[in-house]
């Protein structure tokens, strides 16, 4: 069995935005096999390198990762962000509603059991919400919530 350690998303995206400007493209040309506008990405040249082998796929995926990596990085951490948020929304909005059950289960000149009902239900189905949210997050070990 193997362990996975968390990426730390902001160092991988720091690490993306240090390397040389995109977009990245497929030269064609077995010396500068990937390059972008301005620069060789790398290269290889009989007497500075002695062989550099890279398949065609390989290229591609170099190429393509330059831009798309980036973008899933932002991506997945603005998820994690929206997420969060979803989630201390929705324990505020439990809080919200148990402190007015409280409020109203206390002495009253009206009958105020139809309405306590009615916030009990809809605090329920937020737990419940709650709950799937942190039962799929801890599924993913990778997210942190």
């Amino acid at each position: 069995m193997t362990t996975e350690t968390k990426r730390d998303l902001q160092a991988d995206l720091a690490l993306c935005n240090a390397a040389s400007p995109g977009p990245w493209f497929v030269s064609g040309n077995d010396e500068r096999p990937v390059t972008s506008n301005n620069y060789d990405i790398f290269y290889a040249r009989g007497s500075e390198l002695a062989y550099v082998g890279i398949a065609c796929e390989d290229e591609e995926f170099i190429a393509e990762s330059r831009e798309g990596w980036p973008e899933s990085i932002r991506r997945a951490i603005a998820a994690e962000e929206k997420l969060t948020q979803l989630v201390t929304a929705l324990e505020s909005k439990i809080s919200m509603l148990d402190t007015r059950i409280d409020r109203r289960n206390g002495p009253c000149y009206f009958d105020e059991s139809e309405t306590v009902s009615r916030m009990h239900a809809e605090a329920y189905v937020y737990e419940r919400v709650l709950a799937m949210i942190e039962r799929e997050v801890s599924a993913d070990a990778t997210l942190d919530v």
